[in-house]
């Protein structure tokens, strides 16, 4: 398992974004001519066991806050809603989430597979772990929770303007 990020338009990867972790989360610039955006595949640890959630909140110091350079969109499972301290720290550094942002905060984007029991013993509720953040001045324009078929995680599409 891993995750990436490709683009249409020339991208260079950022190497200092990202950790060598359980996922690896990487970052890019792509270049749009006159305006560049940074991008981040976030995939962070998940916190389901106690000997994780250090892993998870390594994750989450990775991940990069606003520095006034070309704006960042963060997107992907971030193993956090918007309940999650470390997920409210980031919109505290200047991000906005696109759900939150157009009124579908809640919609759920994990469901545990069909007959799927945590430790065998619990069968979790549908939440909220998949996100896209963009920086403060980054307009939203639309988002949408798609279907999904053999995975836990539904696909998540935003529309983004940039500034």
């Amino acid at each position: 398992m891993g995750t990436g990020l490709y683009s249409a338009h020339p991208m260079e990867r950022i190497a200092t974004v990202g950790r060598d972790g359980i996922f690896y989360q990487i970052g890019a610039e792509v270049d749009l001519g006159e305006e560049a955006v940074r991008f981040m595949a976030v995939h962070t640890a998940a916190p389901a066991t106690p000997e994780r959630i250090p892993l998870w909140e390594q994750d989450f110091e990775q991940i990069p806050r606003p520095d006034g350079g070309a704006p960042w969109v963060l997107a992907g499972d971030f193993n956090a809603t918007l309940d999650h301290d470390n997920l409210r720290g980031l919109l505290a550094d200047g991000y906005t989430d696109a759900a939150d942002a157009t009124g579908q905060g809640l919609d759920p984007t994990w469901r545990p597979v069909e007959g799927g029991y945590l430790n065998g013993l619990v069968r979790p509720p549908a939440v909220t772990l998949d996100h896209v953040l963009s920086e403060e001045g980054v307009a939203v324009l639309d988002f949408a929770v798609l279907g999904k078929d053999g995975s836990d995680h539904a696909p998540v599409l935003a529309t983004l303007r940039l500034p």
